[in-house]
């Protein structure tokens, strides 16, 4: 059976200075990049300067996996940090989430908005 991926898009609205948020975003992905699972495959922060938005991707290679990282990241200082500086203004993922999952991202957001089926796409592996 084939793995089935799952991306996470997040549009934040900072509630801290730029700098502050920068500094603990870079530590919340750095820990992500060398402790997490490996299904984690990629994590990008974006911004668009003179704002207060970011926009936060996340990409997993196997979705099953999702509920491994929730609980790894959940107990980490870096993310409670990271996660105590924005507030989530819209959030959209692609592909299934488990109820608690589900419950777990709504403690940030109700503004959740959940795509399941997936019609046409692919992914290609690093080169």
């Amino acid at each position: 059976m084939a793995q089935e991926t799952l991306t996470i898009i997040e549009t934040l609205e900072l509630t801290v200075p730029f700098d502050e948020y920068t500094v603990a975003v870079r530590a919340f992905v750095n820990r992500a990049e060398a402790e997490g699972i490996r299904a984690l495959a990629s994590m990008q922060v974006h911004n668009t300067p003179g704002t207060t938005q970011v926009g936060l991707m996340l990409h997993l290679s196997d979705q099953s996996k999702l509920l491994e990282h929730v609980q790894m990241i959940d107990g980490w200082d870096e993310f409670k940090r990271y996660a105590g500086m924005s507030k989530v203004r819209d959030l959209r993922v692609f592909g299934v989430l488990p109820p608690e999952i589900e419950a777990w991202l709504r403690k940030y957001s109700d503004a959740l908005t959940i795509f399941t089926q997936p019609i046409v796409g692919f992914v290609r592996p690093p080169q």
